[in-house]
């Protein structure tokens, strides 16, 4: 009998293989579905079997090694951890961004501009003071009204 070890197939291996002692044989369907089995020499035996072991060596990589998903922007952002964000929640923030924007333009040219530096620039706030040529101390006080204005507002 066979004493290969059962091995899985490709859906597109049409035959398969068969020994008894010293006789060899490949099964497999026709074109008329029939079922056939064929004697055959042992190298073709041989030669059949080793196309096999590549399938299944194949077969191993393509499970073991190939992501089997359809990659598009959204499936690579979500397996980096991260989650996307919800329409509301978009919309939401542009509103809240056109607000702030709106109630920034209502103060006073100084405000404005230093609030810009120190939270849209990122300069602290002795840099403000260097390029304006006046006090830390007035910077200071200038953004912190400012923002009580923003909160009014």
């Amino acid at each position: 009998m066979d004493k290969r070890p059962k091995r899985r197939k490709n859906k597109d291996n049409p035959y398969e293989l068969i020994s008894n002692e010293k006789k060899y044989y490949i099964k497999f369907k026709d074109s008329s579905s029939q079922l056939r089995v064929v004697e055959v020499s042992k190298i073709i035996y041989e030669t059949f079997d080793s196309f096999e072991l590549d399938d299944l060596s194949f077969l191993n990589e393509y499970d073991r090694h190939i992501e089997h998903i359809d990659l598009d922007e959204n499936s690579i952002y979500l397996k980096g951890g991260c989650q996307l964000p919800s329409t509301e929640s978009v919309v939401e923030q542009k509103l809240q961004s056109e607000e702030l924007y709106l109630a920034i333009n209502k103060l006073s040219d100084i405000q404005k501009r230093r609030i810009k530096m120190y939270y849209f620039e990122d300069l602290n706030l002795r840099q403000i003071a260097e390029k304006e040529g006046c006090s830390i101390m007035s910077v200071k006080e200038s953004i912190e009204s400012g923002i009580k204005k923003l909160k009014n507002f």
